[in-house]
């Protein structure tokens, strides 16, 4: 049976999609440290491992009798007194705060537009609030997908998709055609047949086999803050 800093552990690399080398990277602890409390062979985790993996990962730890939780929750500022004329916000720090690349792809809210590029042009910091899938950032262009609440010049925020069988119907994907065409739409699947749909009666659908059609990645976040997924 797990270990409740092992299970915490696990939640952990299951939610910002971490390897435990990439946590022993961000913690400064060893990996075979890391693989033994995961399993249970270590069950007596000092404090300092606690903070360590608190801070490198942009969480709170609290102890609560046998319990270790991790949370993001983020530093309190209740007890800062405001300025005259200001209100205290809560702003997170550095550690909650991640860069993404952004792309040079310019995704066909419309009409098809714009061969896929992997030409990383920028980087875009991503704030706590952002579900941890994001891994890329890309521009709508057009006004199909506006009923939808992605408008023309909005930065869109992508999780990678390997396999479009986990994609469930009404996803909004990126996609590209076998002309190259990059496509922001609503996904839908039927058989051997995929649907791209658009959020406006003045475009049709586009229908074609699934070999036809690449998702490159479904569309968690819109500039606005919009959730289309968690």
């Amino acid at each position: 049976m797990k270990t409740t800093i092992a299970i915490e552990i696990q939640k952990i690399l299951d939610e910002d999609l971490l390897s435990i080398e990439e946590l022993a990277a961000k913690t400064g602890l060893t990996t075979p440290g890391l693989k033994k409390i995961l399993s249970g062979q270590s069950t007596n985790v000092q404090r300092s491992t606690l903070r360590k993996i608190a801070e490198g990962t942009g969480r709170s730890v609290r102890i609560e009798g046998e319990n270790i939780i991790f949370s993001r929750e983020l530093p309190s500022t209740d007890n800062v007194p405001p300025l005259d004329g200001y209100k205290t916000t809560r702003m997170p720090s550095e550690n909650y705060i991640r860069e993404v690349p952004h792309y040079e792809v310019k995704a066909g809210a419309g009409l098809g537009q714009a061969s896929y590029s992997e030409n990383i042009v920028s980087y875009t910091k991503i704030f706590p609030g952002v579900h941890p899938s994001v891994r890329f950032t890309v521009r709508a262009r057009g006004d199909s997908m506006q009923l939808a609440g992605i408008n023309d010049g909005d930065l869109l925020f992508v999780a990678p998709v390997s396999d479009a069988h986990t994609l469930k119907n009404g996803a909004i994907v990126i996609a590209t055609d076998d002309n190259g065409d990059i496509l922001v739409k609503i996904f839908q699947r039927e058989g051997d047949k995929v649907m791209l749909f658009s959020a406006s009666p003045k475009y049709r659908p586009i229908i074609k086999s699934a070999e036809e059609v690449r998702i490159i990645g479904q569309v968690i976040h819109s500039s606005h803050l919009n959730t289309f997924a968690v």
